[in-house]
């Protein structure tokens, strides 16, 4: 199924957007997966403008609309648009390997016991990770990701962790530059259970600036905000695998980020 609209729809839609958004739902609603397929989002931008893609094609429609055809995987994808208009494209395509990465990927795999948890997913894959020195990936790149689910219990909808997922990996690849750290580490400590001043190093840790120097995470009410690079991400390939391993953490992360071309 395919829309277009003369505005990117917003996470809070008013007047004709919210119309706009209703019929996107019920559009989603017929779409039907298969054995052996994952659902294909794409985005047709009429400009450069940084956006999340994973909010233009998922979040700002609602994430409830795509339990059914995200079992697993989903291909998120932002290309250009021909002419002004902000076009939206949903199809369920056949589920094919992970593209191999070039000679800049840097690879991940992390283990964590709930992926929902932006924080211990940002952490798992900080503490599990080597990055090569000096390693960076400016402009824009891509995301490959393979989310194995290793507990017996109901499956979990990918499109409903799928945020926590993405902004915890690339939070990781980020170095801190904001001015409130010590509150930040704070907050973060409190939460994961470790100490202040470890949170703080690891926010720091040079080595670890492959997507650049940002505010990655900053003070909110009494928890935190965080700033993940994802704005510059125009390609996110996720898949699901489930394989029942008894006493291993439930979930397990690996994949690569790569930059855009390669």
């Amino acid at each position: 199924m395919s829309a277009w609209s003369v505005r990117r729809l917003a996470f809070e839609p008013k007047d004709w957007q919210i119309r706009f958004r209703h019929r996107l739902r019920e559009a989603l609603a017929g779409l039907q997966a298969t054995p052996g397929s994952v659902l294909q989002a794409t985005y047709a931008a009429p400009d450069d403008a940084f956006v999340d893609v994973e909010n233009v094609l998922v979040y700002n429609v609602g994430t409830g609309c795509f339990r059914h055809v995200t079992g697993d995987g989903i291909t998120l994808r932002r290309t250009r648009s021909a002419d002004h208009r902000h076009g939206l494209r949903y199809e369920m395509v056949p589920a094919t390997a992970l593209r191999a990465g070039g000679p800049s990927a840097v690879r991940f795999a992390a283990e964590v016991a709930d992926v929902r948890d932006l924080a211990a997913v940002w952490r798992a894959v900080r503490q599990a990770t080597p990055v090569p020195p000096d390693t960076r990936i400016e402009g824009r790149f891509r995301l490959a990701l393979t989310l194995t689910d290793r507990s017996a219990q109901p499956a979990t909808a990918l499109s409903t962790v799928m945020k926590p997922l993405l902004d915890g990996v690339l939070s990781a690849f980020s170095v801190h530059t904001g001015e409130d750290t010590p509150a930040v580490a704070e907050r973060l400590a409190l939460r994961l259970g470790v100490r202040p001043g470890q949170i703080a190093a690891e926010l720091a840790r040079p080595g670890w600036g492959v997507l650049g120097g940002r505010e990655v995470v900053r003070p909110y009410r009494h928890h935190v905000q965080w700033n993940p690079a994802d704005d510059r991400c125009d390609e996110a390939d996720l898949r699901v695998v489930r394989r029942t391993t008894p006493g291993a953490p439930r979930w397990r992360i690996a994949g690569l980020i790569d930059a855009l071309g390669s």
